[in-house]
């Protein structure tokens, strides 16, 4: 089987990073449980476990990026992996090979850091971004690494009232 698909999930495992000469790859695994309202009250479905792997700059990003816990959104090929046990058993896993890996902004705010090729950042673009107003002036922080507050722009917030 060899399908696109796009799902999200809570990011179930550490990614495991892996790499060689001139090559890495990383896999993790992800949790989506589906959610429905009955009679006014939200119940969880059956929790589906996925399998993702990437490779290339995406791995590294996903290593420096994606911590356990992590509301993520997953897009990328569908594929059946074929394997047989030590007992010569033949079994089926899906598996995601993922062309795209990113935070679920719907349930939370992540900071974007551009990379150059080589995989470092670029201090230009991190003082680009800070001073330009090209995100908005907004300074998103993860609570929950950071222990700082969320703040919204001044202009935002002016908006609003």
């Amino acid at each position: 089987m060899d399908a696109n698909v796009s799902f999200s999930g809570n990011l179930g495992t550490d990614v495991d990073y892996v790499e060689g000469r001139g090559w890495c790859a990383a896999r993790f695994r992800v949790a989506h449980t589906p959610r429905r309202l009955v009679d006014g009250t939200w119940v969880d479905g059956n929790t589906t476990w996925l399998t993702v792997r990437t490779s290339g700059r995406l791995a590294r990003n996903c290593r420096d990026s994606l911590v356990k816990g992590d509301p993520i959104i997953v897009s990328g090929r569908l594929r059946t992996k074929v394997w047989r046990d030590s007992d010569d058993n033949e079994h089926e896993s899906l598996a995601i090979v993922a062309s795209s890996v990113g935070h679920d902004l719907a349930r939370g705010c992540s900071e974007f850091r551009r990379v150059t090729r080589d995989g470092s950042s670029s201090a230009s673009d991190v003082a680009r971004t800070a001073t330009d107003g090209t995100d908005g002036g907004i300074t998103m922080l993860d609570s929950a690494r950071t222990g700082e507050q969320e703040m919204a722009p001044s202009s935002l917030m002016a908006a609003a009232s």
